[in-house]
């Protein structure tokens, strides 16, 4: 995984739809980044952590792969500590990049 500073040429992603899709799922700006980066193991990851809370499951269970796992959480961690606008993500022959909308105080 790699953090670029240009996204020329990447797609753009409708947040609003996405925000909209994921509502119950996603609590925060932070999470619907993870569903817009990895839709498929962040949506298995933020519901592990919703059932995890209520003691019905645990990562460990095998609901999201542990490296996964761990690149998701370093996604977060570069968004929260930095407060980008906007990342790129490019694993293999896929890029994609994505912009945040800026929190209001």
């Amino acid at each position: 995984m790699e953090l670029l500073g240009d996204a020329t040429g990447t797609e753009s992603l409708d947040m609003d739809a996405l925000r909209e899709s994921a509502k119950g799922l996603a609590a925060s700006e932070e999470e619907l980044l993870l569903l817009a980066l990895f839709p498929t193991d962040a949506e298995r990851l933020l519901r592990s952590i919703r059932q995890r809370s209520t003691g019905e499951e645990s990562l460990t269970d095998g609901a999201v792969d542990q490296t996964r796992d761990k690149q998701i959480r370093e996604v977060v961690r570069i968004v929260q500590e930095t407060g980008i606008g906007e990342i790129t993500i490019e694993e293999e022959a896929c890029a994609s990049a994505f912009a945040g909308q800026p929190t209001q105080a």
